[in-house]
């Protein structure tokens, strides 16, 4: 037996347990010392671990979340715009835009395109994406609109939405250059309506915007609309109001249809024995007064069977007086659609 075991064993026979107790709890005492000071060691380096940690995470999400949000492509005549446009009152506009997947390829479950118009916005298109769209390993989805400067500012909006709730939006403003003085005639040419079974272009046309409007547009703010075109197997091709009750069979949409709307315009339209030469010659004022028919007694909410060079007489419920001429009917089916000239004097 060595001399510390001696040592232990004389002081538990003289004092008892007390002194072997005292012995070994000031060896847990040391060795609790020597642990605290571990625990506070690794504490530290753990905190500086979760620190960095964080701030490679953070970098990496916010990079993944860039990628990874759809985007939208905007060309105009095959150029890439953004921003602002300033053209001409009444120039034809042809916009193709491109939604695309992000970089983790995760499917566009919605489109919308907006237009608003003094403080009024316009519904181009809202849509849910049939998934079935990229079935074949399409990545984008292609929306052709065609519109045309109207006499206000005007913001489009296009908007996208992916499976996992990402979202993009862009926003294009189009400023007319030029307006017509009060008192003159405004002569907008190249005006392209689509029967009701044409996508490519817009069924409605409003004579205070001066635009074409989409028929979801319409539904959306139907106080503007003032006659929407179609082709059909008796009228053929047809110039009408929204009130007109043919307009309910062909726009027949469950959610947007005409029956629909909350508003629907009583326009009057008639047709003319005016000549496409005195048309073209209408450029004041008086000219416009000659031309335009004194007595609208006969007038209904429909024009029909029109022809090309044909001129039409339209009053809007508002008083507003315009004469339309026929310039191209493209097709006689329900996808055709007509080109019109509209004279109003302002």
């Amino acid at each position: 037996m060595n001399n510390a075991l001696r040592f232990v064993k004389r002081k538990i026979n003289k004092t008892g347990t007390f002194a072997l107790e005292s012995s070994i709890n000031g060896s847990f005492k040391m060795f609790n010392q020597n642990n605290e000071c571990m625990k506070r060691l690794s504490l530290i380096l753990f905190s500086v671990a979760i620190a960095v940690s964080g701030i490679f995470t953070s970098c990496t999400e916010d990079t993944d979340t860039s990628f990874d949000k759809p985007t939208i492509d905007v060309l105009l005549g095959g150029q890439a715009v953004s921003g602002t446009i300033e053209k001409t009152e009444g120039t034809a506009l042809n916009f193709e835009i491109k939604f695309s997947m992000g970089a983790a390829e995760d499917k566009l479950t919605k489109i919308r395109i907006t237009s608003t118009i003094g403080g009024k916005t316009f519904n181009v298109i809202d849509s849910v994406l049939d998934a079935g769209l990229f079935n074949s390993g399409d990545k984008e989805f292609v929306y052709t609109y065609n519109t045309s400067v109207g006499t206000s500012e005007e913001k489009l909006s296009f908007y996208t939405e992916d499976s996992k709730s990402r979202t993009q939006e862009e926003v294009i403003t189009i400023k007319p250059t030029s307006v017509t003085p009060v008192g003159s005639v405004r002569t907008t040419e190249a005006i392209i309506m689509g029967s009701y079974k044409n996508t490519q272009y817009n069924s409605c046309f409003s004579l205070s915007l001066n635009k074409t409007v989409s028929l979801q547009g319409g539904f959306s703010q139907p106080d503007p609309i003032d006659i929407l075109y179609f082709y059909g197997s008796e009228n053929q091709a047809t110039l009408a109001g929204p009130s007109n009750a043919s307009l309910a069979t062909v726009y027949n949409n469950a959610t947007y249809g005409i029956a629909k709307w909350s508003k629907r315009n009583a326009t009057k339209l008639l047709t003319t024995s005016v000549t496409a030469a005195t048309f073209d010659a209408i450029t004041t004022s008086a000219a416009f007064t000659s031309a335009f028919p004194t007595d609208l007694t006969a007038a209904t909410d429909l024009a029909n069977k029109l022809i090309t060079n044909k001129v039409v007489a339209m009053e809007t419920v508002g008083g507003k007086k315009a004469l339309i001429k026929v310039t191209e009917i493209n097709g006689t089916t329900s996808t055709s659609y007509i080109k019109i000239t509209v004279k109003t004097v302002l």
